[in-house]
């Protein structure tokens, strides 16, 4: 993979690889584009790539989080930049609100949808989760745990705040109606951090959505069970 960055004065740091139609990833909360790691080699084989770090976090630490409508203007910038006019895009949790964002505010931009376990409220439903539940829902036997842990040492505190404030906030009842792209709402069977009733509820408020379940995964099914979701990613992008 070649790292790059967009012309903006702060550019957002990324990775690409592979040919064929693009697909951007985005990390989650705390994350960086280092979670997609076990889906990248098999997902370019058929796409052009580019998995992202968000503003505040990975390496775009420098870049200062501009709330979750913001961030998703500044990604669209982005996507200018390096000349994407019309994308599919994956988000996983905080990735996967801004990747909605996105796709309902600028639905000319984005040809295919997949939310991986998103942190996203469509009825104003509490969304709060427990330091208990988050290390319960993410598997310590796959590696998991320290990657996190490094993300989180380096994210920048205040981007940190300002958008796990922008996830308890935002009530998305409106925004997912007015999804156009086909979405795949793909979610770990056994997460606590965003349960799978939240998935269900996402599925049914967007127009055209199904729900795909990952058996034996948590909070990352791309990270736990990569076979089965990059499986699950091709069969829907193709």
């Amino acid at each position: 993979m070649k790292p790059g960055s967009s012309s903006s004065v702060r550019p957002l740091a990324f990775d690409a690889a592979g040919d064929g139609a693009p697909l951007v990833l985005l990390h989650g909360l705390s994350g960086s584009r280092r979670w997609w790691t076990r889906n990248v080699p098999v997902l370019s084989r058929d796409f052009r790539t580019y998995s992202v770090d968000l503003p505040g976090f990975g390496e775009s630490r420098a870049v200062l989080w501009t709330r979750l409508q913001g961030t998703a203007e500044r990604l669209v910038e982005w996507m200018a930049d390096e000349g994407l006019e019309r994308v599919s895009i994956a988000g996983h949790s905080m990735g996967g609100a801004i990747a909605a964002m996105i796709a309902a505010a600028y639905p000319e931009r984005v040809d295919r949808l997949v939310l991986v376990d998103a942190a996203i409220r469509p009825y104003g439903a509490p969304f709060a989760p427990r330091a208990a539940d988050i290390v319960r829902s993410i598997d310590p036997g796959r590696g998991m745990t320290g990657l996190v842990t490094r993300d989180f040492l380096r994210s920048h505190p205040a981007s940190m705040a300002l958008a796990t404030a922008d996830l308890v906030r935002v009530d998305w009842g409106v925004h997912l109606r007015r999804i156009a792209a086909p979405t795949l709402v793909i979610w770990g069977e056994r997460d606590i951090i965003t349960p799978l009733s939240l998935g269900h509820a996402i599925t049914a408020s967007i127009p055209d959505a199904r729900l795909v379940m990952v058996p034996n995964a948590g909070h990352t099914p791309m990270w736990e069970q990569p076979e089965v979701f990059n499986a699950e990613l091709r069969r829907f992008l193709t």
